[in-house]
């Protein structure tokens, strides 16, 4: 008989209510948060404290001042994965439903995130090259992108 012992589709098949499937949309949501923060962690990998003397006062300042473009770079990143974490917490928290369109999107997007340090630590080291900066611009580019088409395919 119709509707007699069905059962929910498979995991990435189908729309899934939020409220009837809060535990794995928690996992999504506490997988995401999870993979941003360790991103947003990674940034402080590129603060490398500078190897001089222990009573070198003075060349550890250089070495402190030279690292400006470092920190200019973790400082803007740190802005801006907070940024999109921000968006990408709003806008989940507004969700009613998600599918495994959405759930890939949602792991498109954390790639994306996930190479923002690695951005990063390009833009502090060869701030001045064109490359580098299009690179970062790009990679960051994507992730709003992909976040713009989540909320676009939710909405729909």
């Amino acid at each position: 008989m119709a509707g007699e012992g069905t059962t929910s589709p498979p995991p990435g098949r189908g729309r899934f209510a939020r409220s009837e499937h809060e535990t794995e949309f928690g996992r999504i949501v506490a997988f995401s948060d999870g993979v941003i923060a360790i991103a947003i962690t990674l940034l402080t990998l590129n603060l490398e404290v500078p190897n001089v003397s222990s009573d070198d006062s003075a060349a550890l300042a250089r070495g402190v001042v030279d690292l400006a473009p470092h920190f200019f770079a973790y400082a803007l990143s740190f802005a801006v994965v907070g940024r999109l974490w921000l968006v990408h917490h709003r806008f989940f928290a507004t969700l009613e439903g998600f599918d495994g369109r959405l759930m890939v999107a949602n792991l498109v997007y954390l790639s994306l995130i996930v190479l923002v340090p690695f951005t990063s630590d390009m833009l502090g080291t060869y701030g001045e090259i064109d490359v580098a900066v299009m690179t970062y611009a790009a990679v960051l580019g994507l992730a709003s992108l992909v976040n713009v088409l989540m909320i676009g395919y939710a909405l729909r």
